[in-house]
């Protein structure tokens, strides 16, 4: 898998945000509400059928009962450990910036469905003022942490969020 470009582009998620990612990491659409960008080589189809991702970012909405960002992440680390057996949580929850908004990073740890190899999930959130959940997560291989973990910041780091 190519190394995240040092050039950026813009993508703009509808009239939500807008986010920088890396020049050759692709937009892929999972069908659901949310979209994908990874290297070339980064992604295929799982046993299940599903998509899988061993590098890159997604980024999405949720919606939410909780009036709190802290509440509604724990909601979405579980809502993503019911899919993933092996999900488990690397880090406590702390406070971070979602571009020009407050949010909440956790950093997880799984399986790889698509390698079998040990991953890092690094998930950051924010609560919009409707009370979605706006949230960014990157996905890379345990060994290559180093050079992804400061790319999923800075992309995280350029949002921008509609008010």
């Amino acid at each position: 898998v190519e190394p995240p470009s040092s050039r950026y582009r813009i993508y703009q998620g509808g009239n939500v945000f807008r986010v920088n990612v890396p020049e050759n990491w692709q937009e892929l659409s999972t069908g659901d509400d949310s979209v994908w960008f990874a290297p070339e080589g980064a992604y295929g189809e799982g046993r299940s059928g599903q998509a899988v991702f061993t590098h890159g970012m997604q980024f999405g909405m949720a919606r939410t009962r909780s009036r709190s960002v802290e509440e509604a992440t724990e909601q979405l680390v579980q809502s993503l450990a019911q899919g993933n057996r092996g999900l488990q949580q690397a880090s406590q929850p702390q406070r971070a910036r979602f571009g020009n908004r407050q949010g909440i990073a956790v950093r997880l740890r799984n399986q790889s469905d698509a390698t079998g190899g040990e991953e890092i999930v690094s998930v950051y959130t924010t609560l919009l003022p409707d009370d979605t959940l706006l949230y960014g997560i990157g996905v890379a291989p345990e060994q290559e942490w180093r050079q992804y973990g400061p790319v999923f910041d800075r992309v995280v780091g350029t949002a921008r969020v509609t008010e």
